[in-house]
């Protein structure tokens, strides 16, 4: 069975390394250059409740995730998200 939750700081490896997976092997991600762990943290950091980072656990393995983050700074897209799965 599939567990969702919010993701930790414990899961950022997990993540970073699903992502760089698809860095290396598509153009999903439209990033040419994997991503640091430090970049990651950083990453997460600036998630909180209006933007939520979640993961998919599988057996007690992180399986994927997801996550919304702000569109634009401008003031008209403040209700606007990217998803990120």
């Amino acid at each position: 069975m599939i567990e969702v939750r919010p993701a930790t700081a414990g899961d950022l490896a997990a993540i970073n390394d699903i992502y760089n997976f698809y860095v290396l092997t598509s153009t999903a991600t439209f990033d040419t250059e994997l991503i640091s762990i430090e970049a990651r943290e950083k990453w997460f950091v600036g998630h909180g409740d209006h933007d939520p980072v979640l993961v998919a656990e599988l057996e007690g393995e992180v399986a994927g995730w997801a996550s919304l983050s702000g569109f634009h700074a401008r003031p008209a897209y403040r209700y606007t998200v990217e998803d990120s799965v």
